[in-house]
């Protein structure tokens, strides 16, 4: 299945625009084509290494999270609780990315590094995909 390159939206950063999912896709997938190939390219740069790192870190919370939401009964009485948790720390890390280490990596990353990101991206989203 091809990835379909959406419009850049002019009011979007290049890298927010760059790492953008389609809507459906699934969230492990995102956190894991983001640290492939945005985070271990941002975490070469001395600007942005420690903020690509906590956000890996991040991901892998985000997984975990994921994993115990998928095991556990969604009829329990906790099962909206660790829905709420799960969505509160997500939203926040989401919102970090967004207003910190995106624009900070539109700052360090050059044109040709943002081109090849965009194509590691897609191409990695559809390895994936093809997985699922």
């Amino acid at each position: 299945m091809a990835v379909a390159a959406s419009p850049r939206p002019a009011q979007k950063s290049r890298l927010r625009w760059a790492c953008r999912q389609e809507s459906g896709r699934p969230l492990g997938l995102a956190t894991r084509t983001l640290t492939l190939c945005l985070h271990d390219l941002m975490v070469t740069k001395k600007e942005t290494r420690k903020d690509s790192m906590e956000a890996v870190e991040e991901h892998r919370v985000i997984d975990l999270l994921l994993l115990g939401l998928e095991d556990f009964p969604r009829d329990h009485e906790r099962w909206p609780i660790k829905f709420e948790v799960f969505q509160e720390y997500t939203e926040h890390h989401f919102k970090e990315e967004e207003d910190d280490i995106f624009p900070k990596g539109t700052k360090v990353l050059g044109e040709a590094e943002m081109r090849d990101m965009g194509v590691r991206f897609a191409a990695t989203t559809e390895r994936q995909l093809a997985v699922l």
